[in-house]
């Protein structure tokens, strides 16, 4: 449990040692309430930013899984009393747990979903954004289709329709969205620190799926493979951008669902 200090309120920012925002910080992050309440009553100050120039508040935001939303509004009241500001990233920080939250919906426990749910509301309510539209499943039978025009619009609209929150698609056309979506992440914004043999064995799985095409040009069908084959946990952006890019082509261009059958990797 924290400890109250006794610091008097409103003296400035800089007579209040730099360990107190610090476990503040740590504070919001972690979803510790009770020590949240404890340093605002001690009056550490609220306005301060971190190294990175981010408010408490959106701090508290950013670092939210599901499972915490209700612990980020009760964090989110005591810092706006207290005096914290919105800055100009607070209403996406908000929308984003609001994506995530609706893309793995399906996927929450019964027991827990309703409460969640609730408490995203009161999000949304206290900080005056918009409610993210409930994610439309796909229900594995229906034409795929898009109405984006740029393909990184189309990858996402795909991915939201396709790709269930956890585990593989049903269908060929999604566990292709899937694979690639997997892949470059892991290799973007993941350092590659999961790359094995499983990852290889979805790449050799993807380059087969390919063998499918019923209507899309078979240059690009090449150049996928080829692309498919050649990477590896250092590939770059452009290769791995330019690989979703003619996925997408491909599922756009069988829109026909194929079911998914047995594959021999596991994730």
């Amino acid at each position: 449990m924290f400890f109250k200090k006794k610091i008097r309120r409103n003296q400035p920012e800089s007579i209040v040692k730099d360990g107190d925002f610090v476990t503040l910080k740590k504070a919001c992050v972690t979803k510790d309430a009770e020590t949240v309440r404890n340093l605002l009553e001690a009056g550490v100050p609220v306005n301060a930013k971190d190294t990175s120039g981010m408010s408490l508040l959106d701090i508290t935001l950013k670092y939210c899984d599901n499972i915490y939303i209700p612990q980020t509004v009760s964090i989110s009241k005591m810092l706006m009393k207290a005096g914290c500001v919105k800055s100009e990233k607070t209403d996406s920080l908000v929308k984003a747990i609001g994506e995530r939250f609706e893309f793995y919906r399906n996927d929450i426990s019964k027991d827990i979903v309703e409460r969640l749910s609730n408490a995203l509301d009161e999000l949304y309510e206290l900080f005056n954004v918009a409610p993210v539209p409930k994610r439309v499943v796909y229900d594995g039978t229906s034409p795929i289709t898009v109405t984006s025009s740029r393909w990184q619009d189309q990858y996402n609209e795909l991915w939201n329709t396709l790709v269930p929150g956890s585990g593989k698609a049903k269908t060929v056309q999604g566990e292709m969205i899937r694979i690639v979506g997997r892949v470059t992440n892991e290799i973007l914004d993941n350092g590659s620190i999961n790359w094995g043999d499983d990852f290889k064995l979805m790449l050799e799985t993807y380059s087969k799926f390919l063998d499918m095409n019923k209507t899309l040009e078979l240059g690009l069908v090449e150049e996928a493979k080829r692309i498919s084959k050649s990477i590896f946990s250092k590939s770059d952006k452009p290769e791995l951008y330019r690989l979703t890019e003619i996925t997408v082509q491909w599922v756009i261009a069988n829109p026909k669902p194929i079911p998914l059958g047995k594959v021999d990797y596991y994730h």
